[in-house]
C-alpha cells in the first residue's frame, strides 16, 4: 500500500493535488495547517482514502489533533506536531508514540523536512507541500515498512 504524506499547504490546493497526481497513492495523510485544500479531493480521486489532523492554522476547525491508525497491521500515530513543541524538540512526540505502541509517527508544523529510523520507530516529517514543494510516500507490504523524500 503506498501513502502519500503532506503538511503544511497553507492555501495551496493545486499543490497537494499534483503530488497526487504524480505519486497515485491509495492513501492520503495530511497533517494540517491547510485542511480546506482538501476540498473537492473526494470527488477527483475518489479511490484515495485520506486521513487528516488539524494544525495550529486550520481556524475554527474541529478534526482531531493527534490520530492513531492502522495500515496493513502498522500503527500509526499523525499529529501536526504544535501540541508537542517539535519545533524544540521531537522528544514528547517520540514518547507520545511509543505509548502508543507506532511503528510510524508522522508530523509537520515545522517546514523541515525530517526522517529518522529512531530504535524501529520512523519518525517522519515531511516538509512542507506548500513552501517547498516536498512530500513523502511511505510504503507498507507485509508488515515492511519504508519511505521516500519527494519534492514536485
Amino acid at each position: 500500500m503506498k501513502a502519500l504524506i503532506i503538511s503544511d499547504s497553507h492555501g495551496r490546493a493545486n499543490d497537494v493535488m499534483d503530488a497526487v497526481e504524480k505519486v497515485k497513492p491509495e492513501v492520503l495523510f495530511h497533517l494540517g495547517d491547510g485542511a480546506k485544500d482538501l476540498r473537492g479531493l473526494g470527488l477527483l480521486y475518489p479511490d484515495v482514502t485520506v486521513y487528516q489532523v488539524g494544525g495550529n492554522c486550520d481556524y475554527s476547525s474541529n478534526m482531531e489533533l493527534v490520530r492513531l491508525t492502522t495500515l496493513e497491521g502498522v500503527r500509526i500515530l499523525m499529529t501536526h506536531g504544535h501540541i508537542f513543541g517539535v519545533k524544540q524538540s521531537i522528544s514528547r512526540l517520540v514518547r507520545e508514540a511509543k505509548g502508543r505502541n507506532a511503528r510510524v509517527v508522522l508530523y509537520g508544523h515545522t517546514h523541515s523536512a525530517y526522517f529518522e529510523d529512531r530504535d524501529g520507530l520512523l519518525i517522519i516529517n515531511p516538509g512542507s507541500i506548500g513552501f517547498s514543494g516536498r512530500y513523502g510516500v511511505l510504503t507498507v507490504e507485509n508488515g515492511n515498512v519504508s519511505y521516500e523524500a519527494g519534492i514536485l
